[in-house]
């Protein structure tokens, strides 16, 4: 399936969205947050991205991972997530899908959680540029899977975002035997133009594959 055609056309173009973090944010390893030093979340707008404060570790739980219902309640409110499926029709709330994934812990004998983020990091790692690499944030439990990957504008984002894709549910992908189809699955993605210096973040990508029951 030749994604990287179309995928280019997922992303809002604004001049100057998201905003500035101030502050920090401390995760031990049960990932738990440190209440003394917090986000200065009134920051964060529509599209803005994770604050590269919170870890993007692997972790059983969402915040361990950085995302957190701060995030998607200041960047994804109001925003639409678009089937991956061409000839679907139709947007869902990009805030409820994060909010129904994030809202539960990775169980630890979960395999289909375990599998999958696993095949999603590799990919990842296989396609991605040392930025994007370093800035992805992948979380799977038994509601379904997020996927998060953050580039400079030098990132060839719409190349990643069809690797990855193509793992996910291409003919002769991963996917499958873990029956992930692309009517589960939905995408946004922003891109912030040539506002952002070379190093810093200027697009970002996030999928959701939505879990089917008995998975």
């Amino acid at each position: 399936m030749a994604y990287a055609a179309v995928l280019e056309l997922l992303f809002v173009n604004v001049a100057s969205i998201g905003g500035e973090i101030g502050g920090s944010i401390d995760i031990d390893s049960g990932g738990r947050k440190d209440s003394s030093k917090a986000i200065e979340w009134e920051h964060i707008k529509q599209f803005g991205f994770i604050p590269h404060e919170l870890t993007s570790s692997d972790s059983d739980k969402a915040i361990g991972v950085g995302f957190v219902h701060e995030w998607v309640d200041r960047s994804l409110g109001g925003v639409s997530a678009l089937p991956v499926k061409l000839q679907s029709t139709g947007s869902v709330r990009a805030d409820k899908l994060a909010d129904d994934i994030i809202s539960s812990d990775r169980q630890p004998d979960d395999l289909w959680a375990h599998e999958v983020d696993r095949h999603i990091r590799e990919d990842i790692g296989k396609h991605a540029d040392a930025y994007a690499t370093q800035f992805s944030r992948v979380f799977c439990n038994d509601a379904g899977c997020l996927c998060y990957i953050e580039g400079t504008l030098s990132t060839n984002m719409a190349g990643i975002m069809a690797d990855v894709l193509h793992g996910a549910v291409g003919d002769a992908g991963w996917g499958k035997q873990y029956g992930i189809s692309e009517s589960k699955i939905y995408q946004v993605g922003v891109s912030r133009g040539g506002v952002s210096g070379a190093s810093e973040p200027a697009r970002w990508w996030m999928y959701f594959i939505v879990r089917s029951p008995g998975q």
